[in-house]
């Protein structure tokens, strides 16, 4: 009977080593930019929010306008768009006032309170990264504006990623 216990438990042993596939994550899209385990990307073309998050939703599944979670985020991407930025301008990110309550919110629905303003917060339009304090710091703007701006969507599984699809979500 030890034999048999020992024997079992070795082909017990090499049946779940072998058992369990490693899970890989998928690279970033074509032209997209990985930084602790999102994807980002930089457009020089002038949308208004709401034309530039739709955008970012229709280039892969899961893609917002980029919110941003700590000083180190907020320094990757302003690096990031200043190596890319054809023309200075301010940039879209995820972050907007909704209507009526004025309560600010991330367009992919995340959490956090990091914040870099440069002003007061305001009740009514969308964050910007304002080209005058080098991206540096959020200006309010109009909404309506176009100005360039960055998606992000966050690195999955490969297995994840192919049982997705895009959600246009505003």
């Amino acid at each position: 009977m030890g034999l048999l216990a020992y024997a079992s438990l070795c082909l017990f042993g090499l049946l779940l080593s072998s058992s369990f596939p490693r899970v890989e994550a998928d690279s970033c899209a074509e032209d997209w930019v990985e930084n602790h385990g999102n994807c980002y990307a930089y457009f020089d073309t002038n949308k208004s929010w709401v034309q530039a998050e739709i955008e970012c939703q229709n280039y892969f599944p899961g893609a917002h306008l980029a919110s941003v979670h700590s000083m180190s985020e907020s320094v990757f991407i302003v690096q990031y768009i200043s190596t890319n930025q054809k023309k200075p301008s301010d940039v879209w990110i995820g972050r907007r006032a909704s209507f009526p309550t004025g309560k600010w919110s991330w367009s992919d629905k995340s959490v956090s309170n990091y914040a870099t303003w440069v002003s007061c917060e305001p009740n009514i339009f969308c964050a910007a990264l304002i080209q005058s304090t080098n991206l540096a710091e959020w200006h309010f703007r109009d909404c309506r504006s176009h100005q360039a701006y960055i998606c992000k969507y966050e690195l999955q599984p490969t297995s994840a990623n192919m049982s997705s699809s895009p959600d246009l979500q505003i």
